[in-house]
């Protein structure tokens, strides 16, 4: 499976479980280390996700999403800052096309 798939499926267990606390890295496979936010318009609950883990660094946004109710969600038109200290920096998108690990 590429692994666009498995972070598809981390999509799907956060929207079904609303947490991603005991699901493996589609990377480096590490349990317990994913983490996400979404980001976008508070009243009108549109913007994206990223998801990302903390071990390797690599992870993955979906955009053009309407942020689930329950779902805490940082506005885009507030302070950079904010979303800086909640989003580690150099985030590196992952890709189906790159299988090279979390090297």
């Amino acid at each position: 499976m590429i692994r666009e798939d498995l972070w598809l499926k981390v999509f799907v267990h956060l929207d079904e479980v609303h947490n991603v606390a005991n699901v493996k890295c589609p990377c480096c496979e590490h349990s317990g280390y994913l983490d996400f936010q979404y980001v976008g318009d508070p009243k009108t609950r549109r913007g994206y996700l990223q998801i990302w883990c903390r071990n390797c660094n690599r992870g993955k946004s979906f955009s053009r999403l309407l942020v689930p109710q329950w779902a805490p969600i940082l506005d885009w038109h507030g302070p950079r800052e904010t979303i800086a200290q909640r989003i580690p920096a150099g985030i590196s998108e992952d890709n189906e096309t790159d299988h090279s690990g979390c090297s």
